[in-house]
């Protein structure tokens, strides 16, 4: 029986290895620095001389839609220690009062353009990154949501009295979120990440610092965060391209560069300990044994070598998931299911995961010992040339999947 092995199915096991991390450079577009394939040449890229990057793109649905996306390329990581929560907090002010908007206001405009929150307009703020959605149902109202971002991006008033009133929403937010899962993954993040500074950094923040930080601090990191060269516009949708870019320029041009703009942080250092166990007791979850395996985080270039390697590492990944999978459903199974992955975080770190799921407190033992065993005969022995073709199969599949719903989708999925 002929069998494929494939080199790039990690090995599950605990190292010593120091994992660093540092911020790179902002670049001007990622195609332009580290990849050998073109851009979309129905994208319009640009960038205004003030360090402002955009993307416009023509999609003729739905009809007469514009959907608009902001990012700020700075989040939680770029919190000082009495700052922590206030890059969260900031995406909450951005409807609460800007030079050109006053407070209310802004919920006015929306009720008027047909819009609401969450259906039409919402943000997030993560590790390395603040992103607001505008999806405008005309798009004649583009310069309209522009004008929006713009106060968003350089114009809030951050009253105190409207700092007093967020503050109790947001700590009612992290009261919400308090729940098995959320309290795994932040243990997860703090032992497995230790030594990184998004470990400690979760964008919900400090409820202390939420609670006191004085107006002068929001300001002071608004204006070191939320500058030109850190800000990136996509706009799509059934638009005239030369018109949005015109608009745009006109909305942000304006906009002073930093002359000496906030740098930004090291990431830190993890330093995984060789046999390290974290024991968590969460009675409302199933029994769930995780393995990870911490390692630096890699830029690595946009090649056809890059591809290649990540293409063949999925694959060995989901033919074990396959096995796993096969194992978990048979009669008497002390396992619900099993899978290994890989995965990067804020691009602080990377880490190959083997995560297995016992039927009881009473099978886990055996569940791992099944798990354990299936990795290692794939290091062992490889795929056959079945498995192999079936992963492949399905692989492609995929990729036709999402093809199709991109050249399908609407200008809210393409502007995501």
């Amino acid at each position: 029986m002929k069998r494929f092995r494939l080199a790039l199915l990690v090995p599950i096991i605990c190292l010593s290895t120091a994992v660093f991390a540092q911020i790179a450079p902002l670049p001007n577009f990622p195609q332009d620095r580290y990849s050998e394939f073109k851009a979309d040449a129905s994208v319009k890229y640009g960038t205004l001389p003030n360090g402002v990057r955009y993307a416009i793109q023509k999609w003729p649905t739905p009809k007469n839609e514009v959907s608009i996306r902001m990012r700020i390329g700075a989040g939680a990581l770029n919190e000082a220690e009495n700052q922590r929560g206030l890059m969260h907090f900031l995406e909450h002010m951005a409807f609460n009062g800007s030079t050109n908007v006053p407070e209310n206001e802004f919920d006015r405009i929306l009720t008027r353009e047909g819009l609401a929150f969450g259906a039409d307009t919402n943000a997030y703020t993560s590790f390395d990154e603040v992103v607001y959605q505008l999806d405008m149902p005309k798009s004649e109202k583009l310069d309209l949501g522009l004008m929006l971002m713009r106060e968003t991006a350089s114009n809030l008033t951050l009253s105190p009295e409207a700092i007093e009133r967020e503050r109790g929403v947001i700590q009612g937010e992290e009261r919400a979120r308090e729940n098995p899962n959320y309290r795994v993954f932040r243990n997860y993040l703090s032992e497995v990440y230790s030594g990184l500074r998004m470990s400690q950094r979760l964008p919900i923040g400090l409820m202390d610092v939420v609670r006191t930080a004085p107006r002068e601090r929001f300001l002071e990191i608004y204006h070191a965060t939320y500058t030109p060269s850190r800000t990136f516009i996509a706009v799509v949708g059934d638009i005239e391209v030369e018109e949005a870019e015109r608009i745009l320029t006109a909305r942000f041009a304006d906009w002073a560069a930093v002359d000496a703009p906030a740098q930004d942080p090291e990431l830190g250092v993890a330093t995984p300990q060789a046999g390290e166990i974290h024991l968590q007791l969460e009675p409302q979850l199933p029994t769930q044994i995780t393995f990870s395996v911490p390692r630096p985080f890699v830029n690595y270039p946009d090649n056809s070598a890059t591809r290649r390697k990540f293409l063949l590492r999925d694959i060995a990944n989901s033919i074990v998931n396959e096995r796993l999978e096969r194992i978990a459903r048979r009669d008497g199974s002390p396992m619900t299911g099993a899978s290994m992955g890989d995965s990067t975080m804020a691009k602080s770190a990377a880490a190959a995961t083997l995560e297995v799921n016992a039927k009881t407190i009473d099978t886990w033992k055996q569940s791992l010992e099944i798990a354990d065993l299936e990795l290692r005969r794939a290091l062992a022995f490889g795929f056959t040339a079945e498995e192999f073709s079936a992963a492949v199969a399905r692989t492609r599949e995929n990729y036709v999947r999402v093809l199709v719903e991109a050249f399908d989708g609407d200008s809210v999925y393409t502007s995501d």
